[in-house]
């Protein structure tokens, strides 16, 4: 299969920097937030704005509660998290949760992680208007030499598998590396060193990888078992913007966002880019999100883009196989099976072995005809 991604929609609604989007568990729906305080959520298969939720705060993060669509978290510059409900009509509740804007939420069943500059809060998490609980705040990291004097800042926070615990809480720092939280004991297992400035990180689906987004110079993958760095992307930056990473395709790739206004898709096994996608060339695309479909067998993109004329938008992409694409109709009937092969589920070796020498000689007379065709009209 060879993927490519082509535009869907262009979505405009917000006022200022686009700062966090989140596809729904079933991606239904696409959430964004930015600095002009607005939360808008929208259809991905119609492109249309469904819902907005303005203040006075901006918003700088947000995750969805899964399995279903029906809930989300955001978090505000203020330092309040918004739980946001969506039924027959939206309702929003706000809980004042840090001093600080609240940059980073993690969900994990009924406990949510916050980050808020140097603070990270552990909640647990009531729906539908019920007061939630703190059930830790989490000591701030060490400091050795090359540190001490650095500011502490969160920038991600992840539930992981980990071989420490099995619920451990990832909290990446700007400065001072990242540390795998004991929530019960409020202690730090392990800690990876990282020699650069992270500006974020994505943690892939198996929770075997770490995504590590430089301020100064791209990409890295780290094996969370080894603690080694696996695989590196160089992605050009600047102004000491804050890039996104994310994993996609089930964990196979890695998009990352750019300053640039080419947000890049590479394959983690050979490092290869798989696909630009193209913003224009001053555009600076912060905020990303990826989502795979399986009921339909479709991967989409979201990019997040703001320009230096003050144009902000959100692009919708979706894949498609090109090479399926431009099969000519009458090669893909002829490699349909025919419905009672398609209906027999029992069928024997020598039966299969006789439809793939079928489909072999359907080739070959295929491309003999396209080859006796283009002779022909010489």
């Amino acid at each position: 299969m060879s993927l490519r991604y082509k535009p869907r929609w262009r979505l405009q609604e917000h006022s200022n920097v686009i700062t966090c989007l989140a596809f729904s568990p079933h991606g239904t729906y696409i959430a964004a937030g930015g600095v002009d305080g607005k939360l808008s959520i929208w259809s991905y298969d119609l492109g249309r704005l469904l819902y907005v939720v303005s203040g006075h705060a901006g918003v700088l993060s947000l995750s969805w509660i899964g399995p279903s669509e029906q809930s989300l978290l955001c978090g505000l510059q203020d330092g309040t998290v918004l739980s946001v409900e969506i039924d027959q009509s939206l309702t929003a509740t706000g809980y004042f949760a840090h001093q600080y804007p609240v940059e980073c939420i993690s969900i994990s069943g009924d406990t949510v992680a916050t980050g808020a500059h140097k603070e990270v809060h552990v909640w647990e998490f009531r729906e539908r208007g019920a007061n939630w609980r703190r059930v830790s705040k989490l000591d701030l990291p060490p400091s050795v030499g090359s540190n001490r004097s650095d500011e502490i800042i969160v920038t991600s926070l992840h539930w992981a598998r980990t071989k420490y615990s099995p619920n451990t809480l990832l909290v990446s720092y700007m400065h001072h590396g990242i540390a795998f939280w004991d929530i019960s004991s409020r202690m730090i297992l392990h800690f990876i060193s990282v020699k650069t400035l992270v500006a974020s990180t994505s943690l892939s689906p198996r929770h075997q990888y770490l995504a590590v987004s430089s301020i100064h110079n791209g990409f890295d993958i780290y094996d969370l078992n080894s603690d080694a760095p696996i695989m590196s992307f160089n992605q050009p930056t600047s102004k000491g913007i804050c890039i996104p990473v994310l994993f996609a395709h089930h964990g196979f790739a890695v998009l990352g966002g750019s300053t640039e206004g080419k947000a890049r898709l590479w394959a983690i096994e050979t490092g290869n880019l798989i696909h630009t996608l193209h913003h224009s060339d001053d555009d600076t695309i912060q905020a990303i999100a990826a989502h795979y479909d399986a009921s339909g067998d479709r991967f989409m993109i979201a990019t997040g883009s703001h320009s230096p004329n003050d144009k902000h938008y959100i692009q919708l992409w979706h894949a498609q196989d090109i090479y399926r694409d431009n099969i000519p109709a009458r090669l893909m009937t002829l490699l349909s099976p025919p419905a009672q092969l398609q209906d027999h589920h029992n069928m024997s070796w020598t039966h299969w072995i006789a439809w793939f020498i079928f489909l072999f000689i359907g080739f070959i007379l295929s491309w003999l005809f396209v080859y006796w065709k283009d002779k022909t009209s010489i």
